[in-house]
């Protein structure tokens, strides 16, 4: 009865096993890796056949002429099972780190060249700076110049307005001296 419990636990083992298979086979791209999972979920499927087997077995109380050859088998196709997982184990895990290296690699140079594009543009951005600040000391000059030529404009334009206005005043002077020169000779 123990045996068979046992057993039965196993074949649960086996069922769950089933789901991460497909979990591994699924996340896994065509390959060689993916056709090796698939070989270790083959023999999986076939250590449960032998477990449901031996169930059956007991179930009808039906024994095999030989049980420790049985037994012994087991244990050889069960130790070579285990040393196929690890082994596929550890070529998967290599390959998944070889394929991050060489996406570190991918990223340092896209890293690299984000760098230098950086440093372009902050040179860039310092040509531009200094560019406006030429441009500002340019403007600044053109405005002092402008300021001086307003005060020049200014200047002539009250000796000019002055100059016009005293004019006006003498043609005004003249023309009442000229009406009081016609007033005395009448």
């Amino acid at each position: 009865m123990l045996n068979t419990i046992m057993m039965w636990i196993g074949v649960s083992v086996f069922i769950i096993s089933f789901v991460k298979y497909r979990m591994i086979i699924k996340s896994l791209e065509p390959g060689k890796i993916r056709n090796v999972w698939i070989i270790c979920f083959v023999m999986t499927v076939f250590f449960l056949m032998g477990y449901l087997g031996q169930i059956l077995l007991d179930f009808w109380e039906i024994s095999v002429v030989n049980d420790k050859f049985l037994i012994a088998s087991v244990y050889l196709f069960g130790s070579l099972y285990v040393m196929f997982v690890v082994s596929i184990t550890l070529y998967t895990i290599r390959k998944i780190q070889s394929k991050r290296v060489a996406g570190l690699g991918i990223r340092d140079k896209l890293m690299k060249k984000r760098i230098a594009k950086m440093e372009g543009l902050e040179k860039k951005s310092h040509d531009l700076e200094a560019e406006l600040r030429k441009r500002t000391v340019d403007l600044e000059k053109s405005k002092s110049m402008l300021e001086n030529r307003v005060k020049e404009l200014e200047r002539f334009s009250k000796m000019s307005v002055g100059r016009e206005l005293r004019m006006m005043d003498l043609k005004k002077r003249i023309k009442e001296l000229e009406a009081q020169l016609k007033k005395k000779s009448k």
